[in-house]
């Protein structure tokens, strides 16, 4: 299940350790953002188990957006033992999404 990210839990979500995080900073707004949302539903349908998903929309938590200094949306944010290990801007396919995070998901790079 995707989470909702806040200013109270975020600590909590980044402090998971059974498995990375996956933070999508977002905006209703946002056309792309939009039709990334459907992937990241997938991506949590297929690998919820490996990788948890949370979601923060930047017009509700700007504290946020400004901490991670994240600039442009989307922007998926990989957190490993609650350190970030990388961003990725902008949208993805499915197919290039899942690859990009094979490194997270536990499955070797192809």
């Amino acid at each position: 299940m995707i989470t909702e990210v806040t200013t109270d839990n975020i600590d909590d979500i980044l402090a998971t350790r059974d498995r990375p995080v996956a933070l999508e900073f977002w905006a209703t707004w946002c056309g792309s953002c939009r039709s990334y949302s459907p992937i990241l539903d997938r991506l949590d349908e297929q690998y919820g188990d490996r990788i948890r998903i949370a979601k923060a929309n930047v017009d509700d938590m700007e504290e946020l957006a400004e901490r991670f200094e994240v600039m442009t949306i989307p922007t998926l944010l990989i957190f490993r033992d609650g350190e970030k290990k990388e961003a990725l801007v902008g949208t993805r396919g499915f197919a290039k999404l899942t690859e990009d995070l094979k490194a997270y998901l536990g499955e070797p790079a192809q």
